[in-house]
């Protein structure tokens, strides 16, 4: 027990894993969290001696971050998480407190545990708490393997928007019409040269996990995924050999759909030619039936690709000369709203928290048989 100098005492206690506004002023001593947390609990001098455990500061917490929390989806993306991730408002908050409830068990896995970032997981199985939970170990389990990738990532930083300004990964403003937000891979544009005297491909893997994260913090883009178009101009052998290569491939498969929260919906590929179809071919075969099932091949004009995907959510450069619809204006601008996303302090702090190398998962600790206690989905009868 130890005295605060406002009547109140309270257990010593290890505090670990919150991140939120109200433990921003946290220090390192057992004795100063805990006085943090007398503070936000009784922001008045307290009259009456009372003990606070453990457990009553932890549920204090748990309150905080649900109440810090306020959901942003708009009214098309939260009839599409009702009808095809099941969720349901009034379980929400009690889904996400059973899956962080979970993780506080595990001493093997750590994460942040606040609202948004645990609704990605369930949200991107459906609701499923065994689901979330495989999809959550898998994600730390990559970036923990990979973690020179992830290590320190600034969204700010030169580096980053040295990558940003070749245009090769533009990520459009807003949503297409069905929500979606709408990437667009333009690889072949890299000066491969630039590869040698200046980026490598984990720089390259750095900027898109950047862009990606970005799209991933907002609630409708977790519902709706993502609508991408791959232009395959000048995309050559020395593209596919220097950029990719075939392990850079099967790394990059298994990070993006196997152990990341992003629903692709829609992938369109124009302009693609005998060395993009041959690299594209060995690409699919690494990927599920599910996803394979969601390319859309365009030839070389893009007449069928506005059939597939808005106009309005196309550069300039993308659209006929008598387009009359909104813009989004060219490359170079839809690149300086995309940098101005990245640079925004809330995204910087929370990519360099997840770089920090205080998260993911210790294989030492982790139980060989792993299997979760609540494991089903609740059902509405």
């Amino acid at each position: 027990m130890c005295s605060l100098g406002s009547g109140a005492f309270i257990h010593k206690a290890e505090l670990y894993g919150y991140h939120s506004k109200y433990t921003s002023a946290f220090t390192k001593t057992i004795d100063e969290k805990v006085e943090c947390v007398v503070a936000y609990l009784f922001p008045t001098p307290c009259t009456v001696s009372i003990a606070v455990d453990r457990c009553t500061i932890h549920n204090h917490y748990i309150r905080a971050k649900m109440q810090d929390y306020k959901c942003t989806l708009n009214e098309q993306s939260a009839e599409k998480a009702s009808a095809e991730l099941n969720e349901d408002p009034k379980e929400r908050t009690g889904a996400v407190q059973t899956l962080r409830g979970w993780i506080e068990q595990q001493s093997w896995l750590k994460t942040p545990t606040d609202t948004n970032f645990l609704l990605q997981f369930l949200r991107a199985r459906k609701f499923s708490q065994l689901g979330a939970r495989d999809l959550l170990t898998n994600y730390w389990t990559v970036r923990t393997k990979h973690f020179e990738l992830y290590k320190d990532l600034d969204p700010s930083s030169s580096k980053i928007h040295e990558i940003l300004d070749l245009g090769i990964i533009v990520m459009m403003p807003g949503y297409d019409s069905q929500g979606r937000k709408v990437i667009i891979d333009r690889m072949g544009y890299l000066d491969v040269s630039l590869m040698k005297s200046k980026f490598t491909v984990n720089d390259i893997f750095r900027a898109a996990t950047c862009i990606m994260d970005c799209c991933m913090l907002d609630e409708n883009v977790q519902v709706n995924g993502f609508c991408i178009l791959l232009d395959q101009t000048h995309f050559s052998h020395r593209h596919a050999e220097t950029v990719y290569g075939i392990d850079n491939t099967k790394r990059a498969v298994k990070m993006w759909m196997n152990s990341y929260t992003a629903r692709h919906k829609q992938i369109n590929v124009y302009n693609m030619g005998p060395v993009s179809e041959a690299f594209l071919n060995v690409v699919r075969m690494l990927m599920t039936e599910k996803i394979r099932n969601r390319f859309y091949f365009h030839g070389h004009s893009l007449v069928t690709v506005y059939d597939t995907m808005d106009m309005g959510c196309l550069p300039d450069e993308y659209l006929p000369d008598d387009y009359t619809g909104p813009r989004v204006g060219n490359v170079k601008h839809v690149i300086s709203t995309m940098k101005e996303a990245l640079n925004k302090p809330e995204f910087v702090q929370r990519m360099l928290d997840i770089g920090s190398g205080k998260y993911g998962v210790d294989q030492s600790l982790k139980p060989k048989c792993d299997e979760p206690a609540e494991s089903f989905r609740k059902l509405n009868i």
